[in-house]
């Protein structure tokens, strides 16, 4: 602003000289000469060039106004810096929200500051705040209904959800190109990919945050699960190292727990993976739905516990033999729906959750399609299809080729098959998704 004010002055000055200097020489002639008219009117001209230049400057050009984005930004990244300072995780972005929304509820703010706490709330999951702070309004409880983001979205979510993810995901790569040590922003970042199972660049994020020392114990155990989920194994390094560190923090941490108890049985220290299920069963409230699932893995730990190598090859080799196979056929009537780009993505999952625990995705060439569902391919590696006994299958065509479902795609009504059953099964694409 200092070069504005400065040619504004020179400019002013100009014009000041040539105003004078053409009465000045009227008041001595008498007359007017060409010359003091051309003056004249570049004296006007420079004058309107100075009066719009003004109204310019204080409509949209003060530097209050300019900065005004850009302090929302640093606003609310500093609040949820403060927070992951403290040991928070998706709990900062939480609480930083909380806070800018009472500022703004008691009448300070910006069109930017509305803009950020709304995309806050939809990356959050509170639809009904975000809406609200779209129009500029806040609930009348001055209380949102805020979350922490579920787990990994499920096939057939909503079209909203996705946008508001992708606008979040973009506000927060927007923060960290302003400011790279904004851990909070770094940690959004992680977690948004790694619920969307981009884990390559979930994992390169989580690193940003550890260099940043801001790892919690909740940001070590997801970071766990991201480095197993690209090794395709619980046994490598940065697993290992991150289980350990969030541990560390809390002994009790239950996801922490149930991965490195699925470690040791990967590497068959079965008394080691005994003790952490039962550690965690201490911790898991008995009307989580996981109840059943680790109790079983505590029985299925005391038994192999003490016993030699050879004998838990028969549990590796049942384990192996636990698969559904099938076809996938399209219905005539949807034959002109379908496009040679389109992807098929085939989905087993278990009765205590919608999570799928083994999904197949391929590009179809003809008709029908032949898959075959196993533990290769599980979701997460503490959950896989021979720890169940029966599933559900069900197909869907994809136009944009990704895992949520979007309007338009193809899909297959959900069948139930046995994971020990040689049986196939048959699905049929015939009817599409609003």
């Amino acid at each position: 602003m200092t070069y504005f004010w400065f040619i504004a002055g020179f400019m002013a000055g100009v014009a000041a000289a040539f105003f004078l200097v053409q009465l000045w020489r009227r008041g001595l002639s008498g007359q007017e000469s060409p010359v003091s008219h051309r003056g004249r009117v570049m004296a006007i001209a420079i004058g309107c060039f100075l009066l719009v230049s003004g109204l310019i400057y204080f409509q949209i050009g003060r530097p209050e106004l300019i900065d005004q984005k850009a302090s929302a930004l640093a606003q609310l990244t500093d609040h949820a810096e403060a927070a992951s300072a403290t040991g928070g995780t998706t709990g900062s972005m939480l609480e930083a929200a909380e806070k800018l929304a009472k500022r703004l509820a008691a009448g300070g703010g910006t069109d930017a500051d509305w803009q950020l706490l709304q995309q806050s709330y939809a990356f959050l999951g509170d639809t009904e705040a975000a809406d609200l702070a779209q129009k500029h309004q806040l609930k009348a409880t001055g209380e949102s209904s805020l979350k922490a983001p579920a787990a990994p979205a499920e096939a057939n979510e909503s079209v909203p959800r996705v946008a508001a993810e992708q606008a979040a995901l973009a506000s927060y790569e927007q923060m960290v190109a302003r400011k790279p040590a904004d851990a909070a922003s770094w940690l959004a970042i992680a977690q948004l990919q790694r619920t969307a199972r981009n884990y390559a660049e979930s994992g390169a994020a989580f690193e940003k945050v550890i260099n940043l020392k801001a790892m919690s114990a909740d940001a070590w155990a997801d970071y766990a699960d991201v480095s197993a989920s690209l090794a395709k194994t619980l046994t490598n390094p940065k697993t290992r190292t991150a289980l350990d560190a969030a541990l560390k923090l809390d002994p009790k941490h239950s996801k922490a727990l149930w991965l490195k108890a699925s470690l040791a049985h990967e590497e068959h220290r079965y008394a080691e993976a005994l003790k952490l299920w039962q550690q965690l069963r201490k911790v898991i409230p008995d009307s989580s739905p996981d109840v059943s699932i680790i109790d079983a893995n505590i029985k299925e730990a005391e038994s192999l516990a003490g016993k030699v190598l050879p004998e838990s090859k028969g549990q590796i080799q049942a384990q192996a033999q636990a698969k559904v196979s099938g076809s996938v056929s399209l219905d005539p009537a949807y034959r002109n729906n379908v496009t040679s780009d389109m992807t098929l993505f085939i989905y087993a999952k278990a009765p205590d959750s919608p999570a799928p625990v083994a999904a197949y995705r391929t590009t179809v060439k003809s008709w029908p399609v032949k898959f075959v569902l196993d533990d290769s391919q599980a979701m997460m590696p503490t959950r896989k299809l021979s720890q169940f006994g029966t599933v559900t299958i069900s197909a869907r065509l994809s136009r944009s080729g990704q895992a949520m479902a979007q309007s338009g795609d193809l899909q297959t009504d959900t069948v139930s098959a046995s994971t020990t059953s040689s049986q196939p099964v048959e699905l049929k694409i015939n009817r599409q998704v609003p």
